[in-house]
């Protein structure tokens, strides 16, 4: 059974991204918490930090010795928990039961608009969960953009400010797929998948791939695990940088048409070059140093 932890700030690291005045200090928070403020407001400084502060500097708890293909992100436009989307939905049977039916008609549905037939429940699970289908995978990303990309894609909603999570997976963490099987492994692990989708690929796709206690009926959130409370990192990046970090991030390549290939991506993204969403009415663009900025 997995250990959950206590789900109070020391049990994960938060760095917060704000706007603040060009000569503001780092700060520091209370003991086992991870909390700085960069100086700087810039859209250019959020997508660096996520980058190289988080990635490079090993006062993050990430050490400069890693590879980049051991260190995961995922963006979220709100900080809701890292449960997957099957243990988030009310179901009309037992949990794994429901899970198995829904993947089950996707099998029998799914292959005439399949470039090939997977050839495992794990290369299956993995073409289900890019295309939305509910299953005990969470989505992470190897490049750092694209995750601070789902995190601004849209405007905040609620007045409430979006992150991006940052894991550093050790070997053993991740799944065996071999010997191992979706529904029977004995804790929650990383899964890295084939490139069986084209969107798994330009994504840098991969999962956590989630234990369901059935004692308990439920999934533990990732971020309560207590295994993975020390290497799993929480940036809060502000809602009114939103829109500033959205332009930059196209100026990267990195928008609707790249995350999503083929022709609903595509047009998304004409759509989006052509119109303004809700926070980007008041957006204005600097000649001299051509960068997008929100007035105050």
């Amino acid at each position: 059974m997995e250990k959950q932890c206590c789900g109070t700030a020391r049990c994960v690291g938060v760095g917060r991204l704000r706007r603040q005045p060009r000569h503001a200090s780092p700060k520091s928070g209370r003991r086992g918490t991870a909390s700085r403020v960069l100086p700087g407001t810039g859209a250019m400084r959020v997508a660096l930090a996520v980058i190289g502060y988080l990635v490079l500097d090993p006062h993050r708890g990430l050490i400069l010795a890693n590879t980049p293909d051991t260190v995961l992100f995922r963006g979220q436009s709100e900080d809701w928990p890292l449960v997957p989307k099957i243990g988030r939905l009310v179901v009309d049977r037992p949990v794994v039961d429901a899970e198995k039916a829904i993947l089950e008609t996707f099998k029998q549905q799914s292959l005439p608009f399949l470039e090939r037939a997977p050839l495992s429940d794990w290369e299956w699970l993995a073409i289900a969960q890019h295309h939305g289908l509910p299953t005990r995978l969470l989505d992470w990303t190897l490049n750092p953009l694209v995750a601070l990309w789902f995190a601004v894609a849209s405007p905040p909603s609620a007045r409430r400010d979006g992150v991006v999570w940052v894991f550093q997976p050790n070997s053993d963490d991740f799944v065996s797929i071999n010997h191992e099987g979706p529904f029977s492994g004995d804790r929650t692990k990383v899964f890295r998948p084939s490139h069986v989708a084209e969107r798994i690929r330009v994504q840098a796709g991969y999962f956590s791939v989630h234990k369901y206690l059935e004692k308990e009926r439920r999934f533990v959130p990732f971020d309560k695990i207590a295994l993975y409370q020390s290497r799993l990192t929480k940036v809060i990046i502000a809602r009114a940088a939103f829109a500033d970090i959205r332009f930059r991030l196209d100026q990267y390549g990195v928008n609707y048409s790249t995350v999503f290939p083929g022709l609903d991506g595509l047009s998304r993204h004409i759509e989006w070059l052509h119109s303004f969403l809700g926070d980007e009415k008041n957006l204005r663009r600097s000649v001299a140093d051509m960068r997008w900025e929100i007035p105050n």
